[in-house]
C-alpha cells in the first residue's frame, strides 16, 4: 500500500532549512502519524513504523512563485507547452529561459494557468525534496492546497503570514497585514461580489480580531470566517485529499523519475509475473479438462445408444435415448399388463425408490426373457437384510421373485434376482 509522506520546511526556511514539518497518511488518507523533526530524525521515524512504499509529497511556499494566465489557441497538450514560453514572455520581468514554468489546468478554452519560479530556486527545492531517502512523488505549492471549492477566495492564516487563492486569479502567500488592502483592490477590479472563505486557528482568532472585522467592511467582498483546530500544516495535508486539481510543479526537466524511484511497482512485477502464468496454466487445464469432458460424453453417449438399441432393435431412429426411453416408460405405467418387459423394469426401478438405503442401492445388468417373461437383473445393496427387504416389496406387489445367487463383497453384497408376472 502506498503511503504518502508530506513535508513542509517551517517557514520561514532560510532561519531554519533543516526543521520540518511531517505527517504521514495511508493510500486513502487516514492520518498515520504527524510531527516536526530533522530530515535525519523523519528517516529514522519511518523505519521505525516499517513503512514501505512511502512518497514523498514536498510543500513548498507560494512566495517563491509568481502567476500568470496565458492564452494559447493550441489544442493538444504538447503544442500548448510548446507555445507556452512565447505567450508569457512580455508578461514575465525576468529571462524567460531562466524560469521554471508550470502549466495548469485548462481554465477556459484557450486560457491556462501558469506558475513561475526560477530554475535556481526549484532545483534548490528539488534536491531537498529529493535528498530524504525516499522516492518522490511531487513538489505542490501551499497557498494553492489552501482551495476551497464553496467560496471564489480562499485565505488561510499561516503564523504571521497568509495564503490565498483565486483560481485563475492569484496563488499568493503574504503578510497578514497586507490582506486589507490586497481584497480592497480585487473588489475594485471585480464587477461582481466575490464571495471569500477565511481560514484561521482557533487559537489565534482572537489575536486577529481587528483584522477579521476589517473584512467584513471591504466592498464586493463577503466574507465567511470559519476556524480550524488543526495546525496549518495539517489542515493543508487534510486539504490534499478534497482537492482533486492539485498542480504538481514537477513537471518538465523536474519531473521525478518513477521508473527509476518506483519501490511499489516493481517490487509488484514479480507477483504479477506469477500470476498471470498461474493463469495460463489454468486456462489450459480447464480446456485440457473440458476437452478430455467432452470426449466422454460423446463416448457414453454412443453406449446408450447401442444399448438403446439392443433393447429396442426394432427402432429406427434413435436421436435421444433417455427421452425416449422415458416415453416407453410412461406408455408402460398406463398399460394394463404389468408382464412385460417395460412394466416389469418400471416396478424394479420404482420399488427400489422407496428402500431405505436406496442412495446406495442400484442395477448393474438386467437382462429380459420375452419367451419366460421373465427379467433377471443384478442388484447393488449394502446388505443381505436390504436385499431381502427389496424383494419383499416387490412380491407384496404380485411379482414372483427369486433370488438366484448373493455374493458378498467388500462395502456391500450383489445378487441376482429374476422377476416375473405381476398384478
Amino acid at each position: 500500500m502506498t503511503i504518502k509522506l508530506f513535508i513542509r520546511p517551517i517557514p520561514p526556511v532560510a532561519d531554519q532549512p533543516e526543521s520540518l514539518e511531517w505527517a504521514l497518511y495511508s493510500f486513502g488518507g487516514e492520518r498515520i502519524g504527524t510531527g516536526k523533526a530533522t530530515g535525519e530524525e523523519l528517516r529514522d521515524i519511518v523505519s521505525q513504523h516499517a513503512l514501505e512504499d512511502v512518497w514523498v509529497h514536498f510543500i513548498v511556499p507560494a512566495s517563491d512563485f509568481s502567476f500568470c494566465v496565458a492564452n494559447i489557441p493550441a489544442k493538444q497538450s504538447r503544442y500548448v507547452r510548446q507555445a507556452l514560453p512565447y505567450a508569457i514572455e512580455e508578461n514575465v520581468a525576468e529571462d524567460i529561459e531562466s524560469m521554471h514554468l508550470v502549466l495548469g489546468e485548462k481554465l477556459s478554452r484557450e486560457e491556462y494557468p501558469v506558475l513561475l519560479i526560477s530554475n535556481k530556486r526549484m532545483q534548490e527545492w528539488y534536491d531537498l525534496s529529493t535528498g530524504y531517502g525516499f522516492p518522490l512523488y511531487g513538489i505542490f505549492v501551499d497557498a494553492q492546497m489552501a482551495a476551497a471549492e464553496d467560496a471564489a477566495i480562499t485565505v488561510v492564516f499561516d503564523g504571521s503570514d497568509v495564503l490565498i487563492y483565486e483560481k485563475g486569479q492569484t496563488v499568493l502567500r503574504m503578510h497578514h497585514g497586507n490582506l486589507p488592502p490586497f481584497l480592497e483592490l480585487r473588489g475594485q477590479t471585480s464587477e461582481e461580489e466575490l464571495t471569500l472563505k477565511v481560514l484561521v486557528g482557533e487559537s489565534e482568532k482572537e489575536k486577529h480580531q481587528v483584522l477579521l472585522a476589517q473584512l467584513e467592511h471591504i466592498d464586493q467582498i463577503v466574507p465567511s470566517i470559519e476556524t480550524f483546530e488543526l495546525s496549518t500544516f495539517e489542515l493543508l495535508c487534510e486539504s490534499y485529499f478534497a482537492n482533486q486539481n492539485l498542480d504538481n510543479v514537477c513537471q518538465g526537466d523536474f519531473a521525478p523519475n518513477t521508473q527509476k524511484s518506483s519501490s511499489g511497482i516493481r517490487r509488484w512485477w514479480p507477483v504479477a509475473a506469477v500470476a498471470t502464468a498461474w493463469f495460463v496454466i489454468q486456462i489450459g487445464f480447464d480446456l485440457t479438462q473440458a476437452y478430455i469432458y467432452q470426449n466422454q460424453a460423446e463416448e457414453y453417449r454412443s453406449q446408450t445408444v447401442a444399448l438403446y438399441k439392443r433393447m429396442f432393435p426394432g427402432e429406427r431412429t434413435v436421436s435421444n435415448p433417455k427421452r425416449q426411453l422415458e416415453g416407453k416408460l410412461a406408455n408402460a405405467a398406463n398399460s394394463q399388463s404389468g408382464a412385460g418387459f417395460l412394466g416389469l423394469l418400471g416396478e424394479a426401478g420404482y420399488q427400489i425408490s422407496l428402500q431405505p438405503q436406496k442412495s446406495n442401492m442400484a442395477f448393474n445388468n438386467l437382462q429380459f426373457s420375452e419367451q419366460r417373461g421373465e427379467l433377471a437383473i443384478e442388484v447393488r445393496a449394502p446388505s443381505l437384510d436390504d436385499l431381502d427387504r427389496y424383494k419383499q416389496a416387490l412380491v407384496q406387489q404380485g411379482y414372483e421373485v427369486g433370488i438366484g445367487s448373493a455374493i458378498r463383497e467388500q462395502g456391500y453384497v450383489r445378487g441376482k434376482l429374476t422377476i416375473r408376472g405381476g398384478s
